[in-house]
């Protein structure tokens, strides 16, 4: 059986894949979520680390933050991960920093007590200052699908980074195709669809006023990660393109209506496997 390992780049909607989507795709024997915050995140990845042979083959899919450090322990493991277009990223990043319970001692105490505004947030890459480098929003995205070791020696053209990133993941998706992502995985790989809720949705983000100055500050610490979202955003339309046909096309947007109409219910919290009525 192949072992999946999900590397949850902050801010990609990485959080909706493990708690929303992962729980209801896989029985829990299944699966093994790493846990955020940095020493529970160390633990599970030390534990996943002394796992003998046995109790490896058992796990289908491993998730979490950092789990990009498990590629000793887990070298035939099939890798997959998110991408998301910077600006939005950096966005929902300093959202996160303000509002989220998790964060609000780490950064958002300050952040609203001092008046920090959105550039010098990026600017000075606060939140990964006072908490960890996995957060950070200055070409993290690049660092994790390259290699931070490689970054300074390849040549950053298309053909590079795709190759790159061919050599470290199985998969890259992008946020902004995150459905697409789920259904390329059930087509290629027989993930289960679920339905589910999307998770740490900011109504906030829609509202978010930027300047010319924020955009510019995000797009000067967020070089590389464009140019790599760039890359990977279009080798996956290109592998999804390569793989859809008119019954497949019909299929999925079944499976987005079903998924709209679950989440009409704000209510709901659940999960569950859908069935299309047509053989997905």
């Amino acid at each position: 059986m192949t072992t999946f390992v999900f590397d949850h780049i902050y801010k990609t909607a990485g959080t909706t894949f493990n708690l929303s989507y992962l729980p209801a795709a896989f029985e829990p024997q299944e699966l093994f979520v790493v846990r955020g915050m940095l020493e529970p995140n160390r633990e599970d990845l030390n534990r996943l680390r002394a796992l003998n042979e046995e109790e490896s083959r058992r796990l289908r899919m491993i998730a979490g933050h950092n789990t990009g450090q498990l590629r000793s322990a887990f070298r035939h493991a099939k890798y997959l991960t998110l991408v998301r277009e910077p600006t939005a990223r950096a966005i929902s990043g300093y959202l996160h920093a303000l509002y989220h319970t998790g964060a609000f001692e780490f950064i958002g105490r300050e952040l609203q007590e001092n008046n920090v505004g959105f550039s010098q947030f990026i600017e000075q890459d606060l939140f990964a200052r006072r908490y960890a480098d996995f957060v950070s929003l200055h070409d993290w995205q690049a660092k994790v699908l390259i290699g931070a070791e490689n970054l300074s020696t390849m040549r950053l053209n298309r053909e590079a980074v795709i190759e790159a990133v061919r050599s470290r993941f199985h998969l890259v998706g992008y946020t902004e195709a995150f459905e697409k992502f789920l259904f390329f995985l059930h087509v290629t790989e027989g993930f289960p669809l679920v339905l589910f809720q999307n998770r740490l949705v900011r109504p906030a983000q829609q509202s978010l006023r930027t300047t010319e100055t924020d955009l510019a500050r995000i797009e000067l610490y967020s070089r590389l990660d464009r140019f790599v979202y760039d890359c990977v955003r279009e080798e996956f339309d290109a592998r999804i393109s390569a793989i859809w046909t008119s019954s497949l096309a019909e299929k999925y947007e079944e499976y987005i209506h079903a998924l709209n109409e679950f989440r009409k219910d704000a209510d709901e919290k659940s999960s569950v496997r859908f069935q299309c009525a047509s053989r997905c």
